[in-house]
């Protein structure tokens, strides 16, 4: 198999993992995510960390490094295209986001749920801390999945030059003719 077609392969993989695994928690979150005994809810905090840790970090960095390596061996570079420039934009973002923000909110969830004897009496900072991790996380998948559509569709042609880039350019035809 063509080296390019594996990267790009590879790319698309990842995205999924991090797509698929980033709207499974946050579904799950919403529907399954609180339970009424302290056993069960410290249960659901592990795992929500474990999908995190074994599915979402590596679909992250292996998307951010598969595109690093596409830009770099493509014509289509890191800023010659709009679309792209997004995606790194949105990509940095979403990674950002989930180091920030979503991996110690996850961390935090799973400390408190096991502290918890009754998970009737949460603590107020356990149901602020699981509401922004699900409105957070609700967001990063929507900008994942912005990202996947600025892929299929490559909504903004080349960037227009620099005087800068354009003589450089002609150069390199001039010195290849």
């Amino acid at each position: 198999m063509n080296s390019k077609y594996l990267t790009k392969t590879l790319h698309i993989l990842f995205a999924c993992m991090w797509l698929g695994t980033a709207t499974s928690v946050v579904l799950l979150q919403c529907a399954r995510g609180w339970s009424d005994k302290c056993q069960e809810l410290a249960a659901l905090n592990s795992n929500f960390a474990l999908m995190d840790f074994a599915l979402i970090i590596p679909g992250a960095m292996g998307s951010l490094m598969t595109g690093f390596w596409i830009c770099k061996t493509t014509n289509w570079g890191f800023t010659r295209y709009g679309w792209v420039i997004a995606k790194w934009i949105i990509t940095l973002s979403g990674i950002l986001i989930g180091t920030a923000l979503l991996g110690p909110w996850q961390m935090q969830m799973v400390k408190l749920s096991s502290l918890m004897e009754n998970a009737l009496d949460a603590s107020l900072s356990y149901n602020l801390i699981r509401t922004l991790f699900t409105l957070f996380g609700f967001l990063q998948v929507l900008l994942l999945v912005f990202t996947v559509a600025l892929s299929v569709r490559k909504p903004w042609s080349k960037r227009l030059f620099s005087q800068k880039e354009n003589q450089a350019l002609e150069q390199r035809k001039g010195a290849t003719a």
